[in-house]
């Protein structure tokens, strides 16, 4: 082995088990068909029962393994098929069952931040979404995207505009749906 080739293989970082992060990065380089595929199945069936029944509330899939059999990777196919399906795809990490709630919320918030089907982020993709629902401008929705400046009348627009459609959720939740609006990078902003 020459020099080039040894400091070749020197810089190769390999790493066993996938992270959280992983589950954010295309899966197809790591995947392998079949694994687990029973699995993914099960979830898919429950993601699409609930995507064509509002009122349905499937039973969660428990998935149970050892380290290094394949379960964050699992995570990861779920996540694309998932977004790919129009859905969202939220990670919550918990940790004792004092602080659930906690952790409910900071895994929401942290998974609306990541990578979206369409969009650098869920959050965008969800704010873009909720625009077309209200039917605002196209200009209006890139400032409540986050894409251009977002002024008070907009963001008002925007509220209004959902409510007429939505009245009875938006009426819950207007100030999420504000908050969400006026989170997130703006240009010209640190």
């Amino acid at each position: 082995m020459d020099a080039v080739q040894r400091e070749a293989l020197a810089s190769l970082r390999l790493t066993w088990a996938p992270t959280v992060d992983d589950l954010w990065r295309p899966q197809a380089a790591t995947h392998v068909g079949g694994l687990n595929e029973y699995a993914v199945d099960d979830v898919m069936d429950a993601f699409g029962d609930a995507l064509h029944d509002a009122t349905s509330t499937p039973l969660g899939v428990v998935v149970r393994g050892p380290a290094g059999s394949g379960k964050t990777h699992l995570l990861g196919q779920i996540r694309e098929r998932v977004q790919a399906g129009g859905g969202y795809f939220f990670v919550v990490e918990l940790l004792d069952a004092a602080s659930f709630w906690h952790s409910v919320r900071n895994g929401i918030l942290e998974s609306l931040g990541r990578p979206g089907a369409q969009r650098e982020t869920q959050l965008k993709d969800l704010l873009w979404e909720l625009s077309s629902i209200a039917r605002v401008s196209r200009a209006d929705r890139r400032a409540i995207i986050g894409d251009d400046d977002l002024d008070p009348e907009t963001l008002d627009r925007f509220v209004n505009a959902l409510a007429a459609v939505r009245k009875d959720p938006v009426r819950q939740c207007h100030h999420a749906a504000r908050a969400g609006a006026a989170r997130g990078e703006r240009p010209g902003r640190p």
